[in-house]
C-alpha cells in the first residue's frame, strides 16, 4: 500500500527520509512521468524552511521549495535566473515547479539548473546527520544521476553574491518560445574590462544527459582581447562542437550540433563584441 506523508516541519521531513522509503516532491510537476505512482510520498512543499528566499550577505539563498513564479517577483534573484524562468513552460508550471524538483529531476533540459551552474552556485543538501554542500557543477554525476543520498533532501541554492554588473545572456531553441522543452539552451555571464574578457562562465543545457559548463572555450577565451576573440572564434566554436559528446539515443545530433554552434557563435559575435567594440 502506498503511504502518504506531510512532515510539519523539516527536521521531521528528515526523520522520515532517514527511513528511506518515502520519494520527496514539492511542485509535483513530474509526477505522472517519473513513476512516481507506485512510491511513497512525502511532500515538502509547504515546509516553511525550504519557502524563503534571502540574502545572508555571503550568499543569495533559495530554498529548495520556492517556486519560479515566486522567485521572479524577487528582487534578490539575479536577472539571468529571471529571464531563464519566463522561458520555463507555462504559468501553471511555474507556479507549481520548484528549484530543488527541478535540479533532482536530473534532466539535461533543466532550464534553472543550467544557470545555477554558470552562476557558480552551491547546493545545501540537508538529512538526519548533518548538512553539506556541493558545487552545482558536480552535482550531476551522469544520466539521471546525481549526488543525492535516499536519506538527503536538497533545502537550499546558494547563489554567491556578486559586486559588480553582471552582463548576461540566456536563450533556448525548442518548438516553441516557451511551454517547450528545449533542444538546445545556452546560458552565460561575463565581466569585460579594457576591452579584455576577464571574467566568463558558459553552460549548455540538453547537448548532454545533464546540464554542463564549457570549461574549455572559458579558459581559452578569459584574458583575451574582443578583437582577438572575433579572429578565433570560429576555430574555437568549431573544435568545441565536433568533439561535443552527445547521447547515442538522442535523434538529428548533426542538428543539435548546429544548434548549439550558432547559438555560442550568437554570444560572442552578436552580445559580446558589438556592446564592447566602438
Amino acid at each position: 500500500m502506498v503511504e502518504y506523508y506531510i512532515p510539519q516541519n523539516l527536521e521531521d521531513a528528515l526523520k522520515a527520509m532517514q527511513s528511506r522509503k518515502y520519494s520527496p516532491y514539492a511542485g509535483g510537476t513530474d509526477l505522472n512521468t517519473s513513476g512516481f505512482y507506485d512510491r511513497n510520498l512525502l511532500f515538502i512543499g509547504k515546509l516553511p524552511e525550504l519557502r524563503n528566499i534571502r540574502d545572508d550577505g555571503k550568499y543569495i539563498r533559495i530554498g529548495a521549495a520556492v517556486t519560479y513564479s515566486e522567485a521572479v517577483k524577487s528582487e534578490l534573484i539575479p536577472e539571468i535566473m529571471k529571464t531563464a524562468i519566463h522561458k520555463v513552460a507555462g504559468p501553471a508550471i511555474r507556479n507549481s515547479g520548484t528549484f530543488g524538483g527541478n535540479l533532482a529531476n536530473a534532466s539535461g533540459k533543466a532550464d534553472s539548473a543550467l544557470v545555477d551552474l554558470v552562476l557558480d552556485a552551491k547546493i545545501r543538501i540537508c538529512s538526519v546527520s548533518g548538512e553539506r554542500l556541493v558545487n552545482a557543477v558536480n552535482f550531476y554525476q551522469g544520466r539521471k544521476k546525481v549526488d543525492l543520498q535516499p536519506d538527503e533532501l536538497i533545502c537550499e541554492i546558494l547563489i554567491p553574491k556578486k559586486d559588480y554588473q553582471i552582463n548576461y545572456f540566456y536563450d533556448k531553441v525548442s518548438v516553441r518560445s516557451s511551454i517547450a522543452i528545449s533542444n538546445i539552451s545556452i546560458a552565460s555571464i561575463w565581466k569585460i574590462e579594457q576591452d579584455r574578457i576577464r571574467e566568463l562562465a558558459i553552460g549548455i543545457g540538453s547537448a548532454t544527459d545533464y546540464p554542463v559548463r564549457c570549461y574549455d572555450i572559458e579558459q581559452l577565451l578569459v584574458g583575451k582581447s574582443l578583437e582577438e576573440v572575433e579572429k578565433e572564434r570560429e576555430n574555437i566554436l568549431s573544435g568545441f562542437v565536433v568533439n561535443l559528446d552527445l547521447p547515442l539515443d538522442r535523434t538529428d545530433i548533426s542538428y543539435r550540433k548546429q544548434v548549439c554552434y550558432r547559438l555560442l557563435n550568437y554570444l560572442l559575435y552578436e552580445e559580446f563584441t558589438p556592446i564592447h567594440l566602438k
